[in-house]
């Protein structure tokens, strides 16, 4: 399939080159003041609402990033409450600095403050931009992006939007490099030693 699209730009990387660096080079092209990172199998959908998040975030200048959760298909129950309860234990304590904001502020009806949100967020292109992935971490790297951005950015999840979320169970050769991350585990533990455990770490 080809896509074309005037406002579309398609940046072709190595193969397998890692998710960090398709991230870091899609962040060095963006010329907006906000940015949407989502993965490939998410759908949007009219519950989405990231221009309401938009509007959050220019009316709240302390805030820098706002994550919406998945809807899990086919297995769609309790999808908000299981994404609440999964995301509030990330508190950053044991980050080299404290959160700016403190984990579990309440900011609205909808908005909380956690120390990590899902990997489906709109944020400020700047301040994303200047903390960016490490290269070095092929796959798993939401969770150490999270982990340095304590103390440096303030994230929220609003618990009441969301996109659909579907793994393939069809396609095993992308499975083969999607789960090959004992050596992202290995270094990260390296890189963070005395901070927090390899096998705490979350896709």
């Amino acid at each position: 399939m080809e896509l074309t699209d005037p406002g579309l730009q398609i940046v072709q990387l190595p193969f397998n080159s890692g998710l960090s660096k398709g991230l870091n080079k899609g962040l060095e092209l963006v010329q907006t003041p906000f940015v949407v990172r989502m993965d490939d199998d998410e759908l949007l959908t009219p519950y989405s609402n990231f221009h309401e998040q938009l509007e959050f975030l220019l009316a709240n200048s302390e805030i820098d990033l706002v994550g919406i959760l998945p809807m899990n298909l086919p297995l769609r129950n309790h999808w908000k409450k299981q994404g609440i309860d999964e995301y509030q234990k990330f508190n950053m304590a044991n980050a080299p600095k404290p959160l700016i904001i403190p984990h579990g502020t309440v900011i609205d009806a909808n908005h909380v403050v956690l120390g990590k949100v899902p990997n489906i967020f709109i944020a400020r292109t700047d301040k994303y931009r200047n903390l960016g992935y490490d290269d070095n971490i092929r796959m798993i790297d939401h969770h150490e992006f999270f982990f340095r951005a304590a103390g440096n950015i303030v994230s929220v999840l609003d618990h009441s939007c969301f996109v659909a979320h579907i793994h393939s169970p069809f396609d095993h050769a992308y499975h083969v490099y999607r789960n090959d991350i004992l050596g992202d585990k290995q270094y990260i533990a390296l890189k963070h030693a005395g901070y927090f455990l390899a096998k705490n770490l979350k896709m």
